[in-house]
């Protein structure tokens, strides 16, 4: 609770104890033997953080002999452990340095490669996994909206190549699940996706996200594309 006051983005609650029951992740719901997933990855997440601010503040201390930290070996496992759940779950823990929070995100393999390729989209791709974004279709919008901006500087490339009706489709979601338009007037998303439920609406505007995904993967190999080509024009020749 000391560490829990200087957490910034602890909202308004006043306590651990305050936050574990919004969250509802108190002690009590873990007698229970129906715990759903989501509620253990935000435990996990929860732990996470308390971990961080007691290791990031008795740390430093500790290396100049002014405190002391005790049971380090069992801070440790607990680190290991919640790794290890998370690894089972398919998830993976990540550090957002500004603001000092571990999230726990999805793990997404293309994704990453996307990220490693293009390290300006890394934050959106990285933001639109957290399991903080479950259920939030405003904000996985906005960050949709964010990665059709890369998508459009990259049309030149994929005009005209065998993934721009992948491009044509991708940009259609983008347009018609209110992603990045207004849809009031637009008849054909009024008949569709804005009569879905909420739960519906965010399965596209996953499946939207994956797609974009895909295009933005798509241009390593287009880059080559035509270099593997006078590779195996050559060869023949010869």
């Amino acid at each position: 609770d000391l560490q829990f006051d200087n957490w910034n983005l602890r909202g308004t609650f006043i306590s651990l104890q305050e936050m574990r029951q919004k969250l509802n992740i108190a002690p009590d719901n873990f007698t229970k033997k129906n715990i759903t997933e989501d509620q253990l990855l935000d435990f996990v997440q929860f732990l996470l953080n308390c971990w961080f601010r007691i290791y990031s503040t008795i740390k430093p201390m500790q290396a100049q002999g002014i405190a002391y930290l005790a049971q380090e070996d069992s801070l440790e496992m607990l680190f290991q452990n919640c790794r290890y759940i998370l690894e089972k779950l398919h998830c993976e823990d990540k550090l957002d340095r500004e603001n000092d929070e571990i999230y726990v995100v999805y793990r997404d393999e293309l994704s990453a490669e996307v990220s490693q390729q293009s390290p300006d989209v890394e934050p959106s791709l990285s933001e639109y996994h957290r399991i903080d974004n479950r259920g939030d279709i405003k904000r996985k919008g906005e960050i949709l909206c964010t990665l059709s901006k890369k998508l459009e500087s990259v049309e030149s490339q994929i005009k005209g190549t065998e993934f721009y009706p992948l491009y044509n489709d991708t940009t259609f979601l983008l347009n018609k699940i209110g992603a990045r338009h207004w849809t009031e007037k637009d008849k054909l998303a009024n008949a569709t996706f804005m009569k879905m439920s909420p739960d519906k609406l965010e399965e596209w505007y996953d499946i939207t996200f994956n797609l974009v995904v895909s295009c933005l993967a798509a241009i390593p190999y287009l880059e080559v594309k035509e270099t593997i080509k006078e590779i195996k024009r050559t060869a023949v020749n010869k």
